[in-house]
């Protein structure tokens, strides 16, 4: 008995308080809208993979992100299905919001380093910033920071979010600074991964999506629901579906036999 753990003996018998939780700050949304203020930027350049429609009056500049050695700071190559080319990222957080802009649906297109501004602080010094990325749905259009939440919350950062949206809005756009809060938010990032796996899975023939896609134009169905109807289909097929965007589903619910689906961009869509 003298080999008993006494602070076991105590959490056996009740005695123990039960451990408290680690206090956790609020995620804090930093989105500014068209209801935002607008004070038009000094400058704007294009860079050359921003889609043509977007800003297309604005000066294109050709001089692209340089290659990083490891020396000069982290990278990494996304292969994009979606936009047919190779993605940059320039943090691990960056390229785990790149792989939700692929697998999300309701995202029709995206582009990393899309523009630079050259705006005006609080006290008129002039000042630049480049977005990490630029995406779209069919009812937004938003250049993007990202940024660990340390680093966002910091008095200097949130003072110049601000003056920045206040140019991004006056081109007619939203502006929001996403962090860690919100990229890595779980299930989302679980189900982000898991989609991922399914990248080289078979892709369905072009009848079997043409079949799912009748189906969901009478309105949302299962996962279950879809299998049961169509025995061609399997899961992984499905799971490929939606990869590929022409099928999506709330993100924030975790994936599963129960998880609706429905055509990217349809009615219900959770902003």
């Amino acid at each position: 008995m003298n080999d008993v753990d006494p602070i076991w003996l105590r959490a056996v018998v009740g005695g123990m308080p039960a451990p408290r939780q680690a206090f956790q700050l609020p995620t804090i949304n930093r989105i500014w809208g068209d209801a935002g203020s607008h004070v038009y930027p000094d400058k704007v350049v294009r860079h050359p993979n921003l889609f043509d429609d977007v800003l297309p009056d604005v000066q294109e500049t050709f001089q692209t992100r340089r290659s990083r050695s490891a020396s000069r700071g982290w990278q990494a190559k996304l292969p994009s299905r979606k936009l047919q080319r190779t993605v940059r990222a320039r943090s691990l957080l960056e390229q785990r919001a790149f792989e939700r802009c692929e697998v999300d649906g309701d995202i029709t297109r995206y582009c990393e380093q899309p523009i630079t501004i050259t705006y005006f602080d609080r006290e008129g010094v002039r000042r630049k910033h480049t977005p990490d990325f630029y995406y779209e749905t069919a009812t937004i259009r938003s250049f993007v920071e990202v940024k660990w939440e340390a680093d966002a919350r910091k008095a200097k950062n949130e003072i110049r979010w601000p003056a920045i949206a206040a140019a991004i809005n006056a081109l007619g756009f939203r502006y929001e600074v996403l962090t860690e809060r919100h990229i890595l938010r779980k299930p989302n990032a679980d189900n982000v991964a898991e989609l991922l796996r399914f990248r080289r899975a078979e892709p369905l023939s072009d009848p079997l999506k043409d079949s799912i896609r009748a189906v969901l134009r009478q309105g949302s169905l299962s996962v279950d629901e879809i299998l049961s109807l169509l025995p061609g289909i399997d899961l992984s097929g499905v799971y490929r579906g939606l990869v590929e965007g022409w099928i999506s589903t709330n993100l924030d619910i975790p994936l599963s036999g129960q998880s609706l689906l429905r055509l990217p961009n349809a009615p219900g869509r959770r902003l």
